[in-house]
């Protein structure tokens, strides 16, 4: 078992981790090894009479993680829990080295792919967003659906999830990359045009059309007339 080098105290192995937080005395340290979940590890250190006390008290809607079977109140505090390849994960059995290592590599794999296709500016206003030779981040940048139509989960949300990768690539192929300026103006013009709503309706090809007709001339404005008023 792992043991805090500082106060010393043993902790259970529920999971295999590359960092450790040890509870007792507020402290952090590599050398714990093995992952646990922060309500088995306070369940440790709480007496258990006073533990139940707090675990059993309804203080709203709760749910059980599949990775380490802890139950959690999900309120303010908890910042609810992660779904990945099928399964809620509370936040620190989502954050294993597992995990994190499959998410980045899936990211520089779509990085690669950005590369190869040419996606390296703004498909807006063509700022630069990847380094085309060396491949770094110039600017930070979000993938937005060409057609604002689309009822696919978005690229972040696939890969964050743990979803395949021809999956995640398909997405990506049907997404622009947009600064995060021009993507606050598609954002703004969705909600004025009312997309969302327009989803929900399931109304006609011809609609669509004109809505996403609509929503690249506000985008336009937003992005063009604003920086020349400035």
């Amino acid at each position: 078992m792992p043991a805090c080098p500082k106060c010393l105290k043993l902790y259970q192995a529920t999971h295999t981790c590359l960092v450790g937080h040890c509870v007792h005395c507020n402290r952090d340290y590599k050398v714990i090894r093995e992952h646990q979940c922060v309500v088995r590890k306070i369940s440790a250190v709480l007496p258990i009479d006073l533990y139940r006390e707090i675990m059993t008290k309804d203080d709203g809607p709760t749910a059980t993680c599949d990775g380490c079977g802890a139950l959690h109140f999900l309120t303010k505090f908890v910042h609810g829990f992660r779904r990945y390849n099928g399964v809620d994960l509370c936040v620190d059995c989502y954050d294993i080295p597992q995990i994190t290592k499959d998410t980045s590599t899936k990211w520089a794999q779509l990085a690669m792919m950005d590369m190869h296709m040419g996606k390296t500016v703004c498909a807006i206003c063509t700022v630069g967003l990847i380094d085309p030779k060396a491949g770094y981040e110039l600017a930070a940048f979000r993938r937005e659906y060409v057609d604002v139509f689309d009822t696919q989960c978005t690229v972040f949300a696939f890969v964050k999830a743990g979803g395949r990768w021809d999956s995640i690539r398909a997405a990506s192929e049907r997404s622009r990359k947009l600064c995060m300026r021009c993507h606050s103006a598609v954002s703004t013009a969705k909600r004025y045009i009312g997309i969302q709503r327009l989803k929900m309706l399931q109304v006609s090809d011809g609609i669509k059309q004109m809505a996403a007709r609509k929503v690249e001339s506000l985008v336009y404005l937003l992005v063009f007339q604003g920086s020349n008023n400035s």
